[in-house]
């Protein structure tokens, strides 16, 4: 189930990068440019999502143990 995740994670990266890209050469921005900024903002992402994920199970170890 975790594999199929990750293979899921790689296939939407690699399709927001070629989707940024094709947009950076229309408006002229550099294409790494364009990937570093898509690569920032899906590690942004990753880091809210892990950070909720970590308050969830804080919550749920505090109503398990009080």
């Amino acid at each position: 189930m975790r594999l199929d995740t990750k293979r899921l994670v790689r296939g939407v990266t690699i399709a927001v990068a070629i989707v940024a890209s094709s947009g950076s050469l229309v408006t002229g921005r550099p294409l790494f440019a364009t990937l570093g900024e898509v690569a920032f903002q899906l590690t942004a992402g990753f880091s809210e999502v892990e950070e909720v994920r970590r308050k969830i199970t804080g919550v749920v170890t505090a109503h398990r143990i009080g």
